[in-house]
């Protein structure tokens, strides 16, 4: 979904589908936490890692529009957006690596 929001953004959309895109953004990231948490709480058995995961969404959210500053240029804001769809594919594939790492340790 975050990925098909950045291929949007980067269209350059009308202000109706602008906000569409940043609410469901919002959306998405305030009900992703309590997943986050639990991620967590499955890597980490003493449970101590799962109370970073919100100074780690402070940190993201910070770290994403410095990023993203690199990429402006003038008026065009179409990298920043390819910026933001490469980052959610990041996300999801390091995800992917780590339900991988973690059924192949819980096997052993």
């Amino acid at each position: 979904v975050a990925a098909a929001i950045a291929s949007i953004l980067t269209s350059g959309p009308g202000l109706l589908l602008f906000w569409i895109c940043i609410l469901t953004t919002g959306f998405i990231w305030l009900f992703v936490v309590p997943y986050q948490i639990a991620m967590s709480i499955d890597a980490d058995e003493n449970r101590q890692a799962a109370l970073l995961v919100p100074a780690a969404q402070l940190f993201g959210a910070a770290l994403g529009p410095i990023g993203a500053s690199l990429f402006l240029d003038g008026s065009d804001f179409r990298p920043v957006a390819m910026f933001a769809g490469g980052s959610a594919i990041a996300s999801l594939l390091f995800v992917i690596g780590f339900i991988g790492v973690s059924r192949t340790v819980s096997k052993s």
